[in-house]
C-alpha cells in the first residue's frame, strides 16, 4: 500500500472484506458524509492514541468493537447501530469531554452550548452522563482537576487561590475550596505546598499504567480471532 500525504497526517485502517456483514463495493473511492463519519474518524484516532496501551490479550473485545463501529457507520440500519451503541456512546463521551475541555474556562459554557456543538439531545446528553453524577459534576471535576495542575506547578507561587477559582468558573473561593477538597481529598493550599516543599502526599497524578503489546502480538492475535 502506497500513501502520499502532502498536507497534515493520514490514518489507515485496513480490513478483510468477509469481516463486514453486506457489500461494501458502492463505497469504493467514497467520502463518508453521513453524521456518523465524524465518530468513526474520532473512533480511529482514539484506536491510534491507545492501541500501545492495550494489551494483545484484548484484541478480540477491540476486533469486535471496532467492526461494530464499521458498520453502524457505513450500514446505518438499526440493527448496526444498535450493535455497536456502547462505542458510540463511549465516543460522544469523549467528544463531549474534548469540548468541554477546550471551553474550560467559557464562563458561559452549559448544557445548551454543549448540545449545540457536539450535536445531542438534552435528553441523550443526561442519560450519557448519569453514571458519572451528570454533566454538571463532569464540567465542575474537570475544571477542579486543571485548577489543581495550575496549583501544583512551579509557578503555583504567583497566582492567589482565589483567582485560580475565579478562572475556573468559581465565584466564591471558600465553594471552590470545599469542592476541591471533596474531590481530591486536601486543599488548594495543601496542593500548592505539596510541589513547593517536594510533599508527595499531595502530587495529583491521573496516568494510568502502560502495558504495551508488540506489533507481533497483535497481528497474532488478529489472525487467531479472524
Amino acid at each position: 500500500m502506497d500513501v502520499q500525504v502532502t498536507s497534515g497526517d493520514s490514518l489507515c485502517l485496513m480490513i478483510q472484506r468477509d469481516v463486514m456483514r453486506g457489500s461494501l463495493s458502492h463505497y469504493h473511492m467514497s467520502v463518508l458524509k453521513s453524521g456518523l463519519a465524524g465518530f468513526l474518524a474520532d473512533y480511529l484516532k482514539v484506536l491510534h492514541d491507545r492501541l500501545r496501551d492495550i494489551d494483545a490479550s484484548d484484541a478480540p473485545r477491540l476486533i469486535d468493537a471496532t467492526t461494530a463501529v464499521l458498520r453502524a457507520c457505513l450500514q446505518t440500519h438499526p440493527d448496526a447501530i444498535a450493535e455497536a451503541r456502547t462505542e458510540l456512546d463511549e465516543l460522544m463521551i469523549r467528544r463531549v469531554k474534548r469540548y468541554i475541555d477546550d471551553n474550560l474556562f467559557d464562563p458561559n459554557l452549559n448544557v445548551d452550548r454543549i448540545c449545540k456543538a457536539v450535536g445531542i439531545a438534552r435528553s441523550s446528553l443526561y442519560q450519557l452522563f448519569e453514571s458519572a453524577g451528570g454533566i454538571a459534576r463532569t464540567v465542575r471535576h474537570r475544571r477542579l482537576r486543571h485548577a489543581h495542575d495550575v496549583l501544583a506547578s512551579t509557578n503555583a507561587s504567583r497566582v492567589s487561590i482565589a483567582q485560580v477559582a475565579w478562572r475556573h468558573g468559581f465565584e466564591d473561593a471558600k465553594h471552590f475550596s470545599r469542592c476541591f477538597k471533596e474531590q481530591f481529598g486536601y486543599t488548594p493550599s495543601e496542593a500548592r505546598e505539596a510541589r513547593l516543599y517536594g510533599n508527595p502526599r499531595a502530587v495529583h497524578d491521573d496516568a494510568q499504567p502502560v502495558h504495551a503489546a508488540g506489533r507481533s502480538n497483535w497481528m497474532n492475535a488478529f489472525v487467531d480471532h479472524t
